[in-house]
């Protein structure tokens, strides 16, 4: 379990690194998806995944409510339910900005979540280009 413990906490401090600078400019889309996001970290029994593991958990070990549990290496654990955050998801944010050359990215369970949070940024007049598919009720947000 200790071995376990050292190698998350690794993962959950290198999920926030920029991996951007790691590719060279002329890096196909496919080297920088399997890449992008993630320090391959060595499993015990499978070796070093290429691509980030799945992180299926819905809760996270605190020592009390909004209170981090610590590692025996002192390393606290960031992650508290899946639905705030997790490091499958941050992996995929630094992939999907690394793709697009960004610095960062937000994603989000369901295009109602991504809506939302789009409609919190714009102003009056602003225009957003999407599928007609983002949600199935965004027309009761106006025409978009």
């Amino acid at each position: 379990m200790d071995d376990f413990c050292r190698r998350y906490s690794y993962a959950a401090l290198t999920a926030d690194r920029d991996f951007a600078h790691l590719f060279r400019s002329d890096s196909g889309l496919d080297t920088i998806a399997t890449h992008a996001g993630h320090a391959a970290l060595e499993t015990p029994g499978i070796g070093y995944p290429v691509v980030a593991p799945i992180a299926l958990s819905s809760t996270f070990q605190q020592f009390s409510p909004g209170v981090a549990k610590v590692t025996l290496f002192l390393i606290f654990f960031k992650y508290d339910y899946s639905r705030s955050n997790n490091y499958t998801r941050e992996c995929l944010e630094k992939c999907i900005a690394a793709l697009e050359g960004a610095t960062s990215c937000s994603t989000f369970a369901s295009g109602l979540a991504a809506l939302g949070a789009l409609m919190q940024l714009l102003n009056s007049g602003d225009r957003i280009v999407c599928s007609d598919d983002l949600y199935g009720g965004k027309d009761r947000y106006g025409y978009i």
